[in-house]
């Protein structure tokens, strides 16, 4: 998946709740579902949603100030836009002018006077300001006597609980451009902090102990852990890699040259912008984690906005722009008209691959002919083949208003209703797809095709219901589900085979040795080598009457919806279906695919867990 996204836009301020002071919830700036079908209508998959810290006195949490975020993470998932949630500090909380990020209760300044500098000022000259991060990074007692990085991960293990079951969000951005307090100029050249400094002592034991207290609510969902704040202005960082399977490091990248006369437009910022982009791609080989250009653009100018953007696709980075006030001026107002900076807007949407089955080589756009490019291979960066995985190209309306003609190399066009995304499917034996776009008219030209899905493949006969799924039965050998149908393909997955393939058609599931070896020897010589889930996104079938594609908020209760679980991008939902468990695989808040599961091995929520991931 690769993400463009925008920065909520948000003005801090007194909050109506116990936090007396921080980053207003969106709802009250205006924010609502109008916005987030704007995202969505122009290629924008991410809202990065600024967040001040929510613990308001010691272990006591502001939960409606979390709820209001939640409404709108709910609000954009419907949108089909997914959320990141960003705790954002500037010079270090509100205590110091200009500030936000820490309450007063955390902040330890020793009685060192402020020169009240402000923000950016602050970080480099204001005494008091550099004392309460000295302090915050020795993990000085807070007034109940418990550090103030433990408050921190205990916080976060807070919100990650209570957004647990939250589908949508895509992680959480642990702290927004730390800083290293007192010891920042050993930080301030090109090669970063020291070995045995900052970022190898206390912001790696900050992550460390944040991402373990995260996992004890949310065990799967994305962690952005951040370099400190010198990275943004071209210094590495060496900061090591926490230890977790689902890491990503989101950078920021601003031009100290902006500050100059000529602001970003100067030819400062084109031998700047790069570097910070070359050390990110340097630490992501070095980490094995993934990357995110988590801000940008704040400073810029058209031409550096261009610049970088195209900067982006060079190296095929994921990024979220700063900010949305910058793209639409009031966001208490419909998205139209001259409240949309239509120049800047039409800067940021460009073509390119949101979801890719396989691994991105190249994307390539020329704002001046409109010709786009891009290429990728069909394996995926694990090493397994893509199979029928389909990708998904977003062709934006505002940069082809008379319609587009397409070329595809290695691959086939899947029908859709929406014009804006291209959805392919890599021929039988191809290697590499390779997609060119030119404006005007609507001509396709591919390297195969795929015919569109008939009821004469015989997965579309029979129902749902208790055992059954069309022909498949739950408790079925795999050698008698194989014998009902015509054809079959595990697509790379050994434990599981794809019927009919094709988004109409069914996949049923088999024990893998790994969950075979949590089960007692009654219930494994029940199951072995037998059908223990059954999967469809055939509209043809229904479960209790509803069927895919249809809004879980509109089913929830009818269908007596409990508490999900995030595995990969989908959330599962598993209900009650006499001798099975319905199952429901959901995405951005729309039901993708329906089923049944072995009742037996979904008992509780470890069961019900340690069995999807199997399949996941």
């Amino acid at each position: 998946m690769i993400v463009h996204g925008v920065q909520e836009w948000a003005l801090t301020g007194k909050l109506p709740g116990p936090l007396p002071f921080g980053h207003k919830v969106p709802s009250t700036l205006g924010y609502g579902p109008d916005d987030a079908q704007f995202l969505a209508r122009n290629g924008f998959n991410l809202m990065r949603l600024s967040m001040s810290y929510w613990e308001y006195a010691p272990g006591r949490f502001d939960d409606g100030y979390l709820d209001g975020f939640r409404t709108f993470v709910n609000e954009l998932d419907t949108a089909g836009v997914y959320s990141l949630l960003d705790l954002q500090q500037a010079i270090y909380g509100p205590h110091f002018k200009g500030g936000e990020g820490f309450p007063d209760w955390m902040t330890f300044t020793d009685g060192v006077p402020s020169d009240n500098a402000g923000y950016p000022d602050a970080y480099f000259g204001d005494p008091a300001e550099n004392r309460a991060w000295d302090n915050f990074w020795a993990n000085v007692s807070a007034p109940d006597g418990v550090g103030l990085q433990d408050h921190l991960a205990r916080g976060w293990q807070h919100l990650a609980d209570r957004f647990a079951a939250t589908p949508g969000l895509l992680g959480f951005d642990l702290l927004n451009e730390p800083w290293p307090g007192s010891v920042w100029q050993s930080c301030a050249g090109p090669l970063g902090c020291p070995p045995g400094g900052f970022d190898g002592t206390s912001l790696s034991a900050l992550y460390g102990r944040i991402i373990g207290a995260i996992r004890q609510a949310d065990p799967t969902r994305l962690v952005v852990y951040e370099p400190n704040l010198l990275f943004d202005y071209g210094a590495a960082t060496n900061v090591d890699p926490p230890k977790d399977p689902h890491l990503v490091f989101g950078f920021h990248d601003y031009c100290l040259g902006a500050l100059a006369p000529g602001g970003s437009e100067s030819s400062g910022c084109a031998t700047e912008d790069p570097q910070a982009l070359q050390n990110a791609i340097a630490y992501g080989q070095r980490s094995g984690n993934g990357l995110l250009l988590g801000e940008w653009g704040g400073l810029s100018g058209p031409v550096d906005t261009a610049r970088m953007v195209a900067l982006a696709d060079q190296y095929l980075l994921p990024w979220s722009y700063w900010d949305y006030g910058n793209v639409v001026r009031d966001p208490s107002r419909p998205p139209t008209g001259t409240n949309v900076n239509s120049a800047q807007l039409r800067l940021l949407v460009r073509p390119y691959p949101q979801t890719v089955a396989g691994t991105p080589k190249s994307i390539v756009f020329d704002p001046a002919t409109r010709q786009f490019t891009t290429t990728f291979t069909t394996t995926l960066p694990d090493g397994r083949p893509a199979g029928a995985l389909s990708s998904d190209v977003f062709i934006p309306r505002l940069q082809y208003p008379n319609g587009y003609r397409v070329t595809v190399a290695g691959a086939g066009i899947l029908p859709s209703t929406d014009p804006q995304h291209l959805e392919l499917r890599a021929c039988p034996g191809s290697r590499s797809i390779t997609v060119e776009v030119a404006p005007g008219g609507s001509a396709q030209s591919t390297s195969c095709s795929f015919a569109p899905f008939t009821h004469g493949c015989r997965s579309a006969t029979g129902k749902l219901g208790g055992l059954q799924l069309g022909p498949v039965k739950l408790g079925m050998t795999r050698a008698r589900a194989r014998s009902r149908f015509s054809s079959f393909s595990t697509r790379g997955r050994r434990f599981m085979d794809f019927f009919c393939p094709g988004q109409h058609g069914i996949r049923a599931g088999y024990p893998s040795p790994k969950l075979l070896r949590t089960l007692s020897p009654a219930q494994l010589r029940r199951v072995q080598g037998r059908v223990v889930l059954a999967l469809t996104a055939n509209r043809h079938y229904g479960l209790r009457r509803v069927h895919p594609g249809a809004r879980l908020a509109a089913v929830a209760r009818q269908l007596t919806v409990g508490r999900g679980f995030h595995i990969g991008l989908n959330w599962w939902y598993l209900v009650p279906n006499g001798p099975s468990r319905g199952v429901l695989i959901v995405r951005h808040g729309k039901i993708e695919e329906i089923g049944i599961a072995d009742k037996q091995l979904t008992t509780n929520r470890l069961a019900v867990r340690r069995f999807l991931t199997s399949f996941s």
